[in-house]
């Protein structure tokens, strides 16, 4: 089996995906989400950034089912969605105290991801 080497430039560009994803979790809990706890209201230019995040997410997932369909998954490629959509569902079932079916639908496509490797 050949070995390839990464391009320089996914490798910065994985590196900024991940970076941000931190900042943004960061950030948003310690900007946004603290407001909301504390019980304050929340500036419009954050409700709209919320609104907008919610649809981001759904368009990503479109994305990945639409990669799903038509790239081949190697071993790790296929460890870090199952990874990430394993925890992605507990976030949701303890976060809504499993009230949002949410946490179901992605823990199945986990199992789908995994079923695939084996």
């Amino acid at each position: 089996m050949a070995v390839t080497v990464m391009s320089p430039w996914l490798f910065i560009a994985g590196a900024l995906c991940c970076a941000l994803a931190c900042i943004h979790s960061i950030l948003g809990e310690r900007l946004i989400f603290r407001r909301w706890r504390d019980g304050l209201p929340i500036p419009r230019s954050h409700a709209g950034i919320i609104r907008a995040s919610w649809h981001v997410l759904s368009l990503l997932a479109v994305a990945v089912g639409l990669v799903l369909w038509r790239v081949p998954l190697d071993g790790l490629s296929a460890a870090v969605l199952i990874v990430a959509f394993a925890l992605s569902a507990v976030l949701i079932a303890v976060w809504t105290r499993f009230r949002h079916p949410g946490w179901l639908v992605i823990t199945v496509i986990a199992l789908l991801v995994l079923a695939s490797r084996l």
